[in-house]
């Protein structure tokens, strides 16, 4: 007994040792998954530090582009206005030049219908004088031949007739004379005025200043106050149709900033671009990872449940699989000999079976180095017990498995058991291993 003590002993150092081993393994399979842990949180703090960033440089670029109109908005009407103001001051331009020659050919025309005045008074004063001559010089010899010839009186009557007549032929070929001069200097004036601008005599009978001379009784008549109205009427569409000169440098002004603020939207244009390159990247970096572990884990859930029910089958389908991350995994199992269930409607054992097919799947793909179950053999018969006890027994030695049971199916096949008892109203425990120990025999 002794030896086998000692014996004993030296195994349960071994197995210390080992079991020692085994922790320090644990811890730094621990600190590895901590480190990965820490990895993506950090990957998940850069994406949604990144996506913040796109979401303020969404609502900058949108806010850009708001004042980019409204600045274009303001550039149009300013174009506008200069249009408008380059439009009246030609406008005003016109109106004082028809007005400054509508006033020279005034002044000509008053001075040539003067000279004409003169020129027909004169004439007409020259030819009194000729026939006041004639006259006179027509009486003087009718005298003498009277007193020479009284006889010949009748003749000197015919002769006087015939003087009559030609001086008056004499004065009505002047009188068509007059009147074709008349005529071909108006003529002439209006060649003149038909050169200047035709089409500007509407214009200028609504919008020009008519300087006309008027007589005293004309001038009495007029009144004051509607002249003063007038005047000042005047004045104020001349002081509202002034440009402002001031709207180049305000239009030049804002196409800065307009520029400034385009450079400014493209550089963060540019900078969202890039970021949203990153997302998009670790995006589909993730999708692709999760899809190859997910046929992967699929695939092998159908195995383990096809071994655990002897010929059931088990499916894991995407709610959505345009993004999966967003509606999750639907779970939906076959028992042997029956129809296709999802798995909130199985019963208990049908449930743990599915769950332990699952749990050895994932162990499958992603290896985890601790498991602590609790009465899973609760809800399953004397054969799946045995099934599920076997498999963890051979099927899965890269890890260690901690189960808490009542079936001496599962318990039998421990690597060590662990007992826990009370007495004298406190829990002690007892580790034992069932290689090692052996009942005394019935002999």
């Amino acid at each position: 007994m002794r030896a086998e003590y000692d014996e004993i002993k030296v195994k349960k150092q071994e197995l210390e040792e080992k079991a020692a081993e085994l922790l320090n393994n644990l811890d730094d399979q621990k600190e590895l998954l901590q480190e990965k842990d820490t990895e993506y949180k950090k990957l998940t703090k850069i994406v949604d530090k990144n996506k913040a960033v796109t979401n303020k440089l969404a609502k900058e670029i949108f806010d850009l582009t708001e004042q980019a109109k409204k600045h274009e908005e303001e550039v149009k009407q300013l174009q506008h206005r200069i249009k408008k103001a380059k439009s009246e001051w030609t406008q005003l331009q016109r109106k004082h030049k028809n007005n400054k020659n509508e006033f020279l050919y005034d002044d000509d025309d008053d001075d040539d219908e003067d000279e004409d005045h003169d020129d027909e008074e004169q004439s007409d004063n020259n030819q009194e004088e000729k026939k006041n001559d004639n006259d006179n010089d027509n009486d003087n010899e009718a005298e003498e031949e009277e007193k020479k010839n009284p006889n010949a009186m009748d003749v000197d009557n015919d002769e006087d007739e015939d003087t009559d007549v030609a001086n008056n032929n004499n004065e009505e070929e002047k009188e068509t004379e007059m009147e074709m001069e008349d005529k071909t200097g108006d003529d002439n004036h209006n060649k003149k005025e038909k050169e200047i601008v035709i089409d500007t005599d509407r214009y200028l009978l609504e919008n020009t200043l008519k300087f006309i001379m008027l007589k005293e009784e004309q001038l009495e008549e007029i009144n004051q106050s509607d002249v003063d109205k007038e005047i000042e009427d005047i004045r104020q569409k001349l002081s509202s149709s002034k440009v402002n000169m001031n709207a180049i440098e305000a239009y030049n002004k804002k196409e800065e900033d307009y520029v400034a603020k385009v450079k400014d939207l493209q550089s963060c244009k540019t900078k969202r671009d890039k970021i949203r390159s990153e997302y998009e990247n670790f995006k589909t970096l993730r999708y692709n990872l999760f899809m190859t572990g997910f046929g992967e884990i699929t695939k092998k859930l159908k195995e383990m449940y096809r071994m655990l029910t002897c010929g059931g089958d088990a499916e894991l389908e995407l709610v959505d699989s345009i993004d999966p991350f967003s509606e999750g995994v639907q779970f939906s199992v076959r028992p042997p000999k029956k129809s296709w269930k999802n798995i909130s409607n199985l019963s208990g054992g049908e449930k743990t079976l599915s769950s332990m097919a699952l749990v050895f799947a994932l162990h499958h793909f992603k290896p985890t180095p601790l498991y602590v179950m609790d009465e899973i053999d609760a809800a399953l018969d004397f054969k799946n017990v045995s099934i599920v006890a076997n498999y963890i027994k051979e099927q899965t030695k890269n890890a260690q498995f901690v189960i808490i049971s009542l079936r001496n199916n599962m318990f039998e096949l421990a690597n060590r058991l662990v007992g826990i008892y009370k007495t004298n109203n406190a829990s002690k425990s007892i580790t034992i291993d069932p290689k090692l120990f052996k009942l005394p025999s019935s002999s």
